[in-house]
């Protein structure tokens, strides 16, 4: 299984410039890591809100995916 700091390695080798301030690189860490600990909390709320409604809980998960999708093809968000 791979670690957030995996995952945030391959972001940063992805997206920041090499030479990126230290300053720039730190912030995108930051909000990286925030984010990701936003998405396990917002995991953790819909299988409580959810409990043994796959159905509900994959719905609820399907709208969250759907809308970084449009938000990442430049679309609007609401």
């Amino acid at each position: 299984m791979s670690t957030v700091k995996d995952w945030w390695s391959t972001f940063e080798k992805l997206v920041l410039q090499p030479n990126a301030s230290k300053i720039q690189r730190e912030e995108m860490r930051r909000s990286f890591y925030a984010g990701f600990y936003s998405c396990i909390e917002t995991s953790a709320e819909i299988a409580n809100i959810c409990g043994d409604d796959d159905e509900q809980g994959a719905a609820a998960m399907d709208a969250l995916r759907n809308e970084c999708l449009a938000f990442a093809r430049g679309g609007q968000m609401q």
